[in-house]
């Protein structure tokens, strides 16, 4: 191999080919399209295809001072990830197996924690039905429904004095000392989904509670259900569209 060099620029020359090798008037070094040095930032840029990398045994970042973090020799598919290893690297294969298929062993997972404040839910916030977070604020466990946080098995209590629309696994107390009040049930209720309401004014005999079937059947009727008993209180449970919202008295 030869060297040719003109000013700042050289030539090399090898077996049929021709690689240029410079440095500009700001210390900027590149060889081709290979590899260049920024002599401002320090910044490296590599084209892996030009590198024949078959004998790499390990990936680390470093520094002029020395390695930065750890340095990976291993891309590892064992979906327990068993090896607990800071050499090693999880495919997409070992970190789903190891969410999905109960490689987790007889260990725990800590969710996110955070008090009641600290829910997501804001514009900048990116979260889904399920979600699932431990409220310190409460001292539980509680998943997102798609409409509002829950403790799982910890029944939620509403208190509503206006027509509303009523969410699956609330207790209402309905106060209708001001006039009637409408609770519509949900309009693609689940299988086993339950409301249960409260006459906790005791003034139903007065100012009704009416509850809007919206599209489904309550009792195996096309109407809205109509509650003038004084101090009533019932749950209504979907038994499923052929029989619609079923009373349970309480």
């Amino acid at each position: 191999m030869a060297n040719v060099i003109q000013g700042n620029e050289t030539n090399v020359f090898g077996p049929g080919k021709v690689f240029f090798v410079s440095t500009d008037q700001g210390g900027n070094f590149r060889v081709g399209d290979f590899f260049s040095v920024d002599q401002l930032t320090g910044r490296t840029t590599l084209d892996a295809s030009a590198f024949n990398l078959s004998g790499l045994t390990e990936l680390r970042l470093g520094s002029l001072g020395g390695q930065v973090g750890e340095a990976i020799s291993e891309f590892s598919a064992d979906p327990a990830m068993s090896g607990n290893s800071n050499s090693a690297c999880p495919t997409e294969f070992a970190v789903k197996g190891f969410v999905t298929r109960g490689s987790m062993g007889t260990k725990a997972m800590t969710p996110p924690v955070g008090t009641t404040a600290q829910r997501p839910g804001g514009v900048d916030d990116e979260f889904n039905t399920g979600c699932l977070r431990f409220n310190t604020t409460l001292g539980a466990l509680e998943y997102y429904n798609g409409t509002a946080w829950i403790q799982p098995g910890v029944q939620s209590y509403s208190t509503i004095n206006t027509s509303t629309s009523v969410v699956d696994g609330t207790n209402y107390f309905v106060n209708t000392n001001g006039g009637g009040v409408t609770a519509t049930l949900p309009s693609s209720p689940n299988l086993g989904a339950k409301v249960t309401f409260y006459d906790i004014a005791k003034t139903f005999d007065s100012n009704a509670l009416t509850v809007a079937r919206n599209g489904k059947l309550i009792q195996g009727d096309s109407s809205d259900l109509s509650v003038t008993t004084e101090s009533a209180a019932f749950s209504l449970v979907f038994s499923g569209d052929s029989y619609g919202w079923r009373i349970f008295s309480i």
